[in-house]
């Protein structure tokens, strides 16, 4: 239980705080709750549960503790009322480059330009601006807005209290028929847990078997699930209303619209003698990471994105030991106006904070 933050009704679960200092929770808590006000509560969870919302929550206190003296530190927090996860991935990017000593701006403002890119930073004597994006939600929602038809179309057939879960690569009008055809034949002589369905290009797994339905609400989760054989992101989506829940996760999807829209829309943030690095979340990309890399590389060429320097992907994952640890991949763009030497060396993977 933490209480002490600034009137907010924080909640932390016993186990969880066992394994950290409590005065140092508070104090983090504290910093939020003043940094943020009652705006806290729209933005972060007051009851934690789960190991790694807390951790997100510590890294994003001690992230802004470090960047508050930076030039427009204002500006950024009232960036998490328009997206809070993009925003949230630049103050990452931001507290990994202050760390590496280098002089920061926050939104910075170009002479001439309506709008900002994210970050100045001055590294090696040189001006580099980052501008940042972060795709899932883009990605997701189409794919999203496919699932609940499906479910609508299929739900109806679950008969027999069990979790059904799709994984596909395209269905169209005939082949949902087919399927649902196909579930009312079978979900009535379901006995257990296992594959009842594996051709065409579709999956059919029975995941549980209750005893009933049970109604918990209407429920929806959309993700991009690992494919640790593939080494791969699928976008998913878990629905139960009803007590009737049906996953779904599409294969063969690729990001590479998106990725081309990222970089589009990074355009004319700054001026053109300026290098500018546009900045990717990896983890909101489907498909095999390789593939995506490999794609970025067929975006540059002697008269197209040469206002890029290069393009940066990140990831990054927490524990109780390190924080948090970055992932990075970095793309050096060769036919850029404004090249820079050694940026690479910055950009380190394994690197904690």
């Amino acid at each position: 239980m933490l209480s002490e933050t600034e009137e907010l009704p924080i909640q932390i679960n016993a186990d969880l705080v066992s394994k950290y200092s409590k005065d140092l929770l508070v104090k983090h808590f504290k910093f939020l709750a003043h940094t943020f006000k009652r705006d806290y509560q729209k933005y972060f969870p007051l009851k934690i549960t789960d190991e790694s919302d807390l951790l997100y929550l510590i890294h994003l206190s001690r992230s802004l503790e470090a960047l508050k003296d930076c030039v427009g530190f204002t500006d950024h927090i009232k960036e998490y009322k328009n997206d809070i996860d993009s925003t949230y991935l630049v103050t990452t990017l931001a507290s990994y480059l202050l760390s590496r000593k280098s002089k920061l701006t926050l939104e910075p403002v170009s002479a001439n330009i309506s709008k900002k890119a994210d970050i100045l930073a001055i590294i090696d004597n040189q001006e580099v601006y980052f501008e940042c994006k972060n795709p899932k939600t883009d990605i997701l929602a189409p794919i999203v807005k496919e699932h609940e038809k499906f479910y609508e179309e299929l739900h109806t057939s679950i008969f027999k209290p069990c979790d059904v879960f799709i994984t596909y690569n395209e269905l169209d009008d005939k082949q949902i028929q087919d399927l649902k055809d196909f579930l009312k034949k079978k979900i009535p002589f379901i006995t257990g847990e296992g594959e009842i369905l594996n051709r065409n290009g579709v999956k059919v797994e029975i995941t549980n078997v209750r005893d009933k339905f049970t109604d918990i609400g209407s429920v929806q989760l959309s993700m991009l699930l690992e494919n640790y054989m593939e080494k791969a992101l699928m976008p998913t989506t878990l629905i139960n209303r009803n007590g009737v829940a049906l996953g779904f996760t599409k294969n063969n999807v690729n990001a590479y619209k998106n990725i081309e829209s990222q970089i589009k829309n990074s355009k004319n943030k700054v001026s053109k003698d300026k290098p500018l690095i546009a900045v990717i979340n990896s983890e909101g990309l489907p498909g095999k990471f390789s593939d995506n890399v490999s794609f970025v590389n067929t975006l540059f060429n002697e008269t197209k994105n040469t206002s890029f320097t290069g393009i940066l992907f990140i990831r990054w994952q927490y524990s109780f030991e390190k924080l948090i640890e970055y992932e990075f991949t970095y793309i050096n763009n060769p036919f850029a106006r404004n090249q820079l030497s050694g940026i690479s060396q910055l950009f380190t993977s394994n690197m904690t904070y």
